[in-house]
Order: structure tokens, then sequence, then C-alpha cells
């Protein structure tokens, strides 16, 4: 899943405000191919445990389908189907993105209501 800027912006603070929290594997490099995905634990809804991949280049956030599925996750249908353009500017070979997730996320302490795009994001 990724996250806005805005939130990221917000989860950058706290994680720099905690000392409870413990990163690892996280490596500071100038090019995204080098670098080690922050991925980060959460709870899904106040619920579901899960883990989620923060990008900090990502312009929206993102949902894996069959996760939404699995969860029992309630999907809106989107006005206008969206072609989900990658970071390189090529075109996902994912068929067009026609759902969106709304749902509450925590990490640590950060709790925030965030909408996902739904697609298709593992084999």
């Amino acid at each position: 899943m990724g996250i806005s800027r805005k939130s990221r912006q917000r989860l950058a603070c706290e994680i720099r405000c905690s000392t409870a929290l413990q990163l690892s594997s996280v490596s500071i490099c100038a090019e995204l191919a080098s670098e080690d995905p922050l991925i980060l634990p959460c709870v899904v809804n106040e619920n579901h445990a899960s883990s989620c991949m923060i990008d900090s280049r990502a312009s929206s956030q993102f949902i894996d389908l069959d996760f939404t599925l699995s969860l029992n996750l309630s999907l809106d249908l989107k006005r206008k189907p969206e072609v989900l353009v990658l970071a390189n500017r090529v075109y996902s070979k994912v068929e067009q993105i026609i759902h969106t997730c709304s749902l509450r996320l925590t990490i640590h302490q950060h709790v925030e209501d965030l909408t996902f795009h739904v697609t298709k994001l593992t084999g």
C-alpha cells in the first residue's frame, strides 16, 4: 500500500519523534532500485494486523484487490476508471483501476482514514 505525501510527512515526523518504533533494513540511497522498501506493521480497520509499504515517491495510495477481498473490505466503484502509470512513466499491465477502498489505517500511534485505489499488486 502507498501513502499520500501529506500522510508520509506526518508519519515521518512521528517516526522521528518516537524511540519505541524500531526500523530495520532501511537503507538511504539515491536510487529507488537500490533502496530496501520501508515496510511497517499496521492495523487495518482496527482489527486486521498487516503490513504496509511506504513509498515516498507514490502519488497516491494503492491496495491489492485480493487483500481487500480476503478481509471482506467494501469496494466503491470509481466514477471514471483510471490507468495506472508507473514511476518510469510506463503504463501498468494491470487492468484499469475501477474501485476504491476506504479504511482506517493504524501505524504505531498514527491513525488515519484513507481511500486507496484498488488494483492487482501481486502476481
